[in-house]
């Protein structure tokens, strides 16, 4: 046989048919495995070997857009300074094979992109405006519709600062490092005694515009900044990484509410906190009508950047349940991907949360540190905020003749959550921002729910 057409109808049959051990392709293609594993030497560069010995499979390489058939996963492990933890290597007819090279990162092969990616996908409000702000590269309006490509391109080519603490680079793209570190993703650097002036006009310029960042989630506005520390060194680079979520400059009843809702999330971490619940740390300002939200971001500090991956993202991996927090929970502590004191914390924030009527504690507003796919911790608690008052199709709506049922499975936690919940609920009574009208609707809604003690599910 012509010894191109063999190489060729190799690498057609690995295409067509996905990975493949030696002896099926042998089998198929009418050749000696001696032969084949010459032919695999010297096609190295568009077929990937997986496993070992009589494990081993091979599959046909793919090549993506601008990037080539290999993506450099690397851990930012200090400022300006990165590890080679693994490669992503796209493989056809789909999927994707990760290759370790790191002891936090297991080689395996994926349908999909690697679960512990999927909080790096663009999503929500910022999300919306990445797509708008690169539209010259392409990609779909929403980065709901955005393809495993799609993502890829963005995490090498303007991945400088996603969620957590993973970056990418390809050879095809040039290689380089060094580009992760270069202010390509536009946020803004500011000090403090510039936020009365510098907050109002990135806000407006991400309402007109569209302000680009990483993917940090949520549907309400809200832009990144970097915010620099004064020192006694002049030529400091030390700042500090903030999520700022802002509202309206209107005076109508719906802006109101929505600036009551920054508060009580202000001031449900803030009681979290002086509780010694691990929570994200946040100030309000006001500026030229409009009220600001600074949030800490908890996957940076001023040296290091942290590993994140979601509650969501672990659900759909390991369970594909899509339900509340505290069924998930309970399953990966069930199947030992998490601890018992973690599931026990979880509790804890999922009773906190239906106290405080937080009717958006969907799978993706919890997080845990991770070092790569190992889970290290829970991350702080972040938006959490009584989303049953929250303004639905712009208009306020009140809480009139709903019956909340709560069912507590857990008495210890759920009387320590009740606690702290009437410490925030008397924080916000107390604060001049909150009006009448929202008092009231606490009212009603704190005497329309029902504590049920599920007796069959006692932890």
């Amino acid at each position: 046989m012509n010894q191109t057409l063999r190489d060729s109808q190799v690498l057609k049959y690995l295409s067509i048919n996905g990975p493949q051990s030696g002896k099926e392709v042998c089998n198929k293609i009418k050749i000696s495995q001696a032969t084949f594993s010459r032919l695999v030497k010297k096609l190295s560069s568009e077929i990937v070997v997986m496993g070992r010995g009589s494990t081993t499979i091979y599959a046909k390489k793919r090549e993506i857009k601008e990037l080539g058939s290999v993506i450099n996963v690397l851990k930012i492990t200090e400022e300006k300074s990165a590890e080679h933890v693994a490669d992503l290597i796209p493989i056809l007819p789909r999927g994707f094979y990760i290759k370790s090279k790191s002891s936090i990162i297991k080689s395996r092969l994926y349908e999909d992109l690697p679960y512990w990616l999927h909080d790096l996908r663009p999503s929500g409000y910022l999300g919306r405006l990445i797509a708008k702000k690169f539209s010259n590269y392409h990609f779909p309006e929403d980065p709901r519709n955005w393809s495993n490509d799609d993502c890829l391109r963005y995490w090498c080519i303007f991945g400088s600062d996603l969620i957590g603490n993973l970056i990418f680079s390809s050879e095809k793209f040039g290689g380089r490092i060094s580009h992760i570190f270069e202010n390509n993703d536009n946020s803004n650097f500011i000090s403090e005694d510039q936020r009365a002036i510098m907050y109002p006009v990135i806000a407006l310029n991400t309402l007109n515009y569209g302000h680009a960042g990483s993917s940090a989630a949520g549907e309400e506005p809200k832009f990144l900044v970097k915010k620099k520390l004064a020192t006694d060194s002049p030529n400091s680079n030390q700042y500090d990484s903030l999520i700022v979520k802002f509202s309206s400059a209107n005076d109508d009843e719906l802006t109101k509410r929505k600036k009551e809702l920054l508060v009580c999330e202000h001031l449900a971490l803030k009681t979290l906190s002086d509780n010694k619940i691990n929570s994200a740390y946040s100030e309000l300002f006001e500026f030229e009508g409009r009220l600001f939200l600074e949030i800490l971001r908890f996957d940076r500090d001023r040296i290091n950047r942290f590993g994140l991956i979601s509650l969501l993202s672990l659900d759909m991996e390991f369970i594909g349940s899509g339900s509340n927090w505290e069924t998930i929970a309970k399953s990966l502590r069930n199947m030992g991907k998490i601890s018992n004191l973690q599931y026990q914390e979880i509790l804890f924030r999922y009773y906190f949360g239906i106290l405080i009527g937080n009717t958006d504690m969907h799978s993706g507003n919890l997080s845990f540190f991770a070092d790569g796919e190992q889970i290290i911790g829970l991350a702080p608690v972040y938006d959490m905020l009584p989303m049953v008052f929250a303004p639905f199709n712009n208009e306020i709506i009140s809480p009139k003749d709903k019956i909340y049922r709560i069912s507590k499975k857990n008495v210890p936690i759920f009387n320590k959550a009740e606690k702290i919940s009437n410490l925030f609920w008397e924080n916000v009574y107390n604060h001049n921002k909150i009006s009448d009208g929202l008092k009231e609707d606490i009212k009603i809604w704190k005497e329309s729910y029902k504590i049920v003690e599920d007796q069959t599910t006692l932890e």
